[in-house]
């Protein structure tokens, strides 16, 4: 989520992630989800790692489920679309099993990513043909949609989840 999250209610647990955003903590219930405090952890007695291992590993199990459609271009490359409109398709990034899954789906070993808002994620191959188009929309979403995150582009492979380097970034047309 963007940093701003902790002007509003900065005893929110959180740690720093990529591109100025933080991951943090949320209880979802069928009608409603709350943001994790400092104070609750301190009365439940764990620590932040326990949080985030078991957020982990639920949002893997909700994960595991989903279907994914990866769409090839005729000039190369491939991409899959994310958006279950559960609010934690963005999130999915941090997740390892997933992001393996699509990178299976994508029968690629590295693959680069846009979440320009919660309720999508975007992935395709370094070969995709139209990848500088894919840059370019997840910049407008991010400037466009609500509730933006950043038009950051990442890159995801084995070894975990980092933003993409510059010459990875140039190529996409930025």
């Amino acid at each position: 989520m963007p940093p701003d999250y902790l002007q509003q209610a900065g005893d929110l647990v959180h740690r720093g992630f990529l591109a100025g955003l933080i991951v943090a903590y949320a209880i979802d219930e069928k009608e409603r989800y709350e943001l994790i405090r400092q104070p609750d952890i301190d009365s439940w007695h764990v620590g932040q790692a326990e949080i985030e291992a078991r957020a982990i590993a639920n949002l893997e199990a909700v994960s595991a489920g989903i279907s994914l459609s990866p769409r090839s271009n005729p000039d190369g490359g491939a991409f899959v679309a994310v958006s279950t409109t559960d609010g934690y398709d963005a999130a999915r990034l941090l997740l390892p099993q997933f992001m393996r899954h699509v990178r299976q789906a994508l029968n690629a070993s590295l693959i680069f990513a846009g979440i320009p808002n919660p309720d999508f994620l975007v992935a395709w191959t370094p070969d995709f043909a139209p990848r500088r188009g894919f840059a370019t929309k997840i910049a407008q979403d991010f400037q466009s949609r609500p509730h933006p995150l950043t038009d950051a582009l990442f890159a995801s492979n084995d070894n975990g989840v980092r933003l993409a380097d510059a010459a990875a970034i140039r190529d996409r047309g930025r």
